[in-house]
């Protein structure tokens, strides 16, 4: 059985692992890991791969060796989990805005690392973070412990279409760079980067798409739906292909994943897409996988499920990840990890709201729903996905919320208003949502949503909208149907109906943002 940890060992000498390492490894022995050994085995490797990592950190990252030193912690007293959860937290504020790029990184300066990409700066200022060889491989082995497996990469030649925002942000390149890493493994894998350009992304395809086995779009999936309904005003058939999606930056509905997937004619919910966890901060994090697929569509419809497994009636991303390479630990609400990245991050909190599952953790609270989670997937794939990995959920960023009267909104929570059958040829699905106040001053959401291409504004359409946030608010957030029970209108949304592309609200060549700023 191949040990991650025998690759972590050499970081004592050489933190940065060579594009060799990556290429030694045997996916099939990965794949047997994740199915056949014990969950808890895996998850104690994790912790020990930390725990070497913690105290290296501790003797070699300048910035690391100063933050213990301020928080009173001797890095030689922490030799157990119950010791580790003594260490401090970092964020950006108390850890990585406080100290030099340089120090931030081994023996206090850049060595081995040969990239920038900057955050997108969705909660403040943008964070610039360094990567090198050692995170394109890592992520490449990420990803090559779900694509081929799910995508069957080894049986049908594929073309990668990076659909990501390209320039100084993490998802562009950085997934260039990890398919890069797969082609050279040998996988009948190329790869093309139009990135937020639509029109010579339908070309490209147009052009070559016929020459391979099956296409993989990664994208927001905001941008990935617009560009399929418009691929089909221009008279692509996107049924004619095999095609499959990577995902990433936000989360989505399993309403929303079946409108997707019945844009290309696909029919198996659960290896048609695929959405990553992931940041500018650590890169890939977690990742979808076939059984997490499975468990959405099992509560997607039961809040009160959904409650007793998340502690709140709207759905979460769920994503499982090797705790060899992230490390996350539950911590009220919310959660922290542990990763290499370019950065060393420990006991990181990045912001997300969501929590933690130990594999049999989720499989017992699932079982008390009388739910069988290993039936949640067909019976020829159980024993190809039944990952015993850790699970992740998250909602995220616990400030990309609005408050009326004293009501959190959440993004999601206006999705699943929106994403009814009946408005999919009408609207393109992306808003922005902000609280403003009327004459008097009294608050109210005011809601502005895209309208699809060559669709003009109208009332009627404007009022079913409306009404249809109204109610799916009121289902899936029971504070809004307490509160709207009392004050009635005044917590209705104002929408306004915004024509495609709308610069005012909607910006071309960036992520999505939901909440105005």
């Amino acid at each position: 059985m191949f040990h991650l940890n025998d690759a972590q060992n050499e970081h004592t000498l050489t933190p940065y692992p060579r594009t060799q390492e990556f290429l030694s490894v045997d996916r099939k022995t990965i794949m047997h890991e994740y199915t056949s050994v014990d969950a808890e085995t895996l998850e104690q490797a994790g912790f020990q791969s930390t725990l070497r990592l913690f105290h290296e950190a501790a003797e070699r990252i300048p910035a690391y060796r100063d933050f213990l030193k301020k928080h009173n912690i001797r890095a030689k007293t922490i030799n157990t989990y119950q010791d580790f959860q003594r260490v401090p937290v970092t964020n950006k504020k108390n850890y990585l805005r406080a100290y030099s790029l340089k120090e931030l990184c081994w023996d206090g300066n850049l060595k081995g690392l040969s990239l920038l990409s900057s955050s997108s700066g969705s909660t403040g200022e943008p964070f610039v973070w360094p990567w090198g060889e050692a995170q394109k491989a890592e992520g490449a082995l990420e990803l090559e412990s779900v694509f081929p497996a799910v995508f069957e990469m080894e049986r049908y030649s594929t073309l990668y279409i990076d659909c990501f925002a390209m320039g100084t942000w993490i998802g562009g390149m950085f997934t260039c760079a990890s398919m890069e890493y797969l082609s050279l493994k040998g996988y009948p894998l190329l790869t093309i980067t139009p990135g937020l350009d639509k029109n010579s992304t339908f070309e490209l395809f147009q052009k070559i798409a016929p020459e391979f086995d099956q296409i993989i779009f990664g994208g927001y999936p905001p941008f990935i739906k617009g560009l399929l309904e418009e691929g089909q005003g221009v008279g692509i058939d996107w049924k004619q292909h095999r095609i499959k999606f990577f995902f990433a930056a936000e989360g989505f509905s399993e309403r929303w994943r079946d409108r997707v997937h019945q844009l290309i004619g696909a029919t198996d919910p659960l290896t048609t897409s695929i959405s990553i966890y992931g940041s500018a901060d650590a890169a890939i994090m977690a990742y979808e996988t076939p059984l997490t697929t499975a468990i959405r569509r099992a509560v997607c419809d039961e809040p009160q499920h959904m409650q007793y497994l998340f502690s709140k009636s709207h759905l979460p991303t769920l994503a499982q990840y090797d705790p060899r390479f992230k490390f996350f630990e539950a911590l009220n609400q919310s959660f922290v990890f542990t990763t290499r990245s370019g950065i060393p991050l420990i006991r990181y909190d990045i912001g997300d709201t969501g929590s933690v599952y130990a594999f049999h953790d989720l499989e017992r609270r699932l079982a008390e729903l009388n739910i069988d989670m290993q039936h949640l997937l067909p019976q020829d794939a159980q024993a190809k996905y039944y990952w015993k990995l850790p699970f992740v959920y998250l909602f995220g960023r616990t400030d990309l919320t609005i408050s009326l009267y004293g009501l959190l909104i959440y993004p999601e929570h206006v999705k699943f208003g929106l994403e009814r059958q009946a408005f999919q040829e009408a609207i393109t699905g992306k808003f922005v949502m902000a609280v403003d106040f009327d004459d008097d001053q009294n608050p109210y959401l005011h809601l502005a949503v895209e309208l699809a291409p060559g669709i003009q504004p109208d009332a009627r359409l404007r009022d079913e909208v409306q009404r249809a946030v109204v109610e799916g608010l009121r289902e899936i957030n029971r504070e809004y149907h307490d509160m709207e029970s009392v004050v009635r209108e005044r917590v209705w949304p104002h929408v306004e109906m915004v024509e495609y592309n709308s610069s005012a609200y909607f910006r071309i060549g960036t992520k999505q943002k939901w909440v105005k700023q």
